[in-house]
């Protein structure tokens, strides 16, 4: 299927959705609920959310420098914030990716170990998310609040996720068609976190930190609209929501992340039309903290560019020379 017709059928679902939630309400009531929100909550949410961003940024570095990158945490700042802007307008999750690891390897060097410093930032970032629900999910499961087929859902898939985290590295030792396979994907440049558990202890610490505050952070947007739901609730629907969100269906989560927000919080009881516009709100925090990236990248061309061009990769002459297992 052409790209262009996948962001068309992706922007079609999102509007759909979005078309339905609004539809789902009053207008006057909404107007009402915009009127009543208490705008210094979502202000202290965004400082929140931009403060979690930056020790995100500190993260990534700590994952990219043992694959070779030696950069300032200023240049890992500005490339993680520019890649969260193109997250926004390339109509995809993986848009700022590409943007991110072009810059980290500066734009002609290894492209291949700068995304898998991406891929590894996410994927911690996704096993304290599932963590964080299959505990939350523990604690709640019994109270028949939310379906229990749900809970049953997120032990399963946490499972599964860290079965894969473990046994992975013993797998590739044991097993020569998935280590050739590895090797050829360069999987291998990993291996330097397999030898050294440690190094990946920390960055995985900052990835529990930050899904917890970020479920802080909705929970704030939550409170400036007024809402009694209890934080524990915010610990299981906004990682399902973070999860789901990334299925490519829609643009960016688009609609389907407001869309389980509202599904949830109307089974707490919180009315549809605060539903609504809370939802929309948190997605709205996100986006003002995003747009910094924009403006980071306009001053590329006055200085940024120039710290690209000085480099400051460490090339690893043994994974570059190797050629096989």
């Amino acid at each position: 299927m052409p790209r262009s017709l996948k962001i068309l059928l992706k922007g079609l679902v999102s509007a759909l959705i979005i078309y339905y939630l609004f539809s789902t309400i009053s207008l006057d009531l909404a107007r009402k609920v915009l009127q009543d929100v208490r705008f210094e909550y979502l202000l202290f949410a965004g400082i929140l959310y931009f403060l979690g961003q930056m020790l995100s940024a500190y993260k990534w570095s700590l994952i990219a420098r043992p694959l070779g990158f030696e950069r300032s945490y200023r240049d890992f700042f500005s490339y993680y914030f520019i890649g969260m802007f193109f997250n926004l307008f390339m109509l995809g999750s993986i848009g700022g990716d590409v943007v991110k690891a072009f810059y980290l390897s500066s734009g002609r060097r290894d492209l291949v170990s700068a995304g898998y410093s991406i891929f590894l930032d996410r994927f911690t970032g996704g096993l304290a998310l599932v963590s964080i629900l299959c505990l939350a999910s523990l604690l709640e499961m019994w109270r028949g609040v939310f379906p229990l087929f749900i809970f049953l859902l997120v032990l399963l898939v946490t499972s599964i996720v860290w079965a894969v985290t473990v046994l992975t590295p013993r797998l590739l030792d044991a097993l020569s068609f998935f280590k050739r396979l590895a090797w050829r994907l360069g999987f291998q440049r990993l291996k330097v976190f397999w030898d050294s558990p440690r190094i990946i202890l920390l960055p995985l610490l900052i990835s529990f930190v930050f899904q917890a505050a970020f479920v802080l952070i909705v929970f704030t947007v939550g409170k400036g609209f007024g809402m009694n739901v209890p934080l524990r609730y915010f610990f299981v629907f906004v990682p399902i929501s973070d999860l789901l969100s990334v299925l490519p269906i829609t643009v960016n989560g688009l609609g389907l992340r407001e869309g389980i927000y509202v599904f949830f919080l109307k089974r707490l009881g919180v009315e549809t039309s605060a539903a609504v516009m809370f939802s929309f709100a948190s997605t709205a925090v996100v986006w003002a903290v995003s747009l910094v990236g924009g403006g980071l990248y306009m001053l590329k061309d006055r200085g940024l560019s120039s710290s690209l061009k000085k480099g400051g990769f460490r090339e690893r002459e043994d994974e570059h020379s190797a050629s096989g297992p």
